[in-house]
């Protein structure tokens, strides 16, 4: 009998093993065409971002995979409930369905126009009655939202900040949003277009699930794990590398 309980114990444990190794990594979308923060290159998630989210969640021994899709995309699959998202703004529709970690970064949007024409950047209403380039899927905001929703201004929904830039030289946009290092990646040191003296608004960004995949506990976990990388340096070393590596 002894014999027989041996054999189905290992049996038991053997499948437990198989069971473990079979297990999904958790999987998180980024954006494919913001860098440095969040891109791709041949298939693979590059920038701050997935580096940030990678190394983080290895200290609370979680395994990752970093989808890089484009940001509607991306979008789409976390409303759908299949993945969490990082390097995503908080809004107040969002925090209906998704749950939000600490911020991993704070993103600054400043209003790039011709330097030979500029636009000057007080408040949302000096936006009124332009035509405004934004990334395709972005919100930059419930102030910019509502603004948006009440057609203060013509939208230009754009793939990247390289397309945004051409087409403000070309004169079929008068101003375009962007993120400040995105856009200095694009530049150079041109000096043809220029930034605003103020920005548009400071977005914290995060990684968020929704609510239906119940993360909050691994949250927690990241949150803390963050924490730690922040205080012991290793976060500033993650950043710097990115931040070189997109150049």
């Amino acid at each position: 009998m002894s014999k027989v309980l041996a054999i189905v114990l290992a049996v038991c444990l053997g499948l437990m093993s198989l069971t473990g190794q079979a297990a999904p990594p958790l999987q998180v979308a980024v954006d494919t065409d913001n860098p440095p923060f969040m891109y791709g290159r041949q298939g693979h998630a590059k920038g701050l971002y997935p580096d940030i989210v990678q190394n983080i969640f290895a200290r609370t021994g979680t395994k990752v995979l970093i989808v890089p899709l484009p940001w509607p995309r991306a979008l789409a699959s976390v409303n759908a409930g299949k993945m969490g998202i990082a390097g995503i703004y908080k809004t107040s529709s969002r925090m209906k369905v998704m749950d939000f970690s600490d911020p991993l970064f704070v993103e600054r949007i400043w209003v790039y126009s011709l330097s030979k024409s500029p636009h000057r950047f007080r408040n949302m209403s000096d936006l009124s009655g332009l035509r405004v380039g934004v990334i395709r899927g972005w919100s930059y905001g419930d102030e910019f939202d509502a603004a948006r929703k009440q057609k203060a201004f013509t939208i230009s929904e754009i793939d990247s900040d390289e397309l945004g830039m051409s087409m403000l030289r070309a004169s079929r946009i008068d101003v375009m949003l962007s993120i400040q290092q995105s856009a200095q990646l694009v530049l150079g040191g041109s000096q043809d277009i220029i930034a605003s003296s103020k920005p548009l608004a400071e977005f914290p960004t995060y990684v968020a699930f929704p609510k239906s995949l119940k993360m909050t506990y691994l949250l927690a976990r990241f949150n803390k794990a963050l924490a730690d990388a922040k205080q012991d340096g290793s976060y500033s070393a993650i950043a710097a590398h990115a931040m070189a590596e997109a150049r």
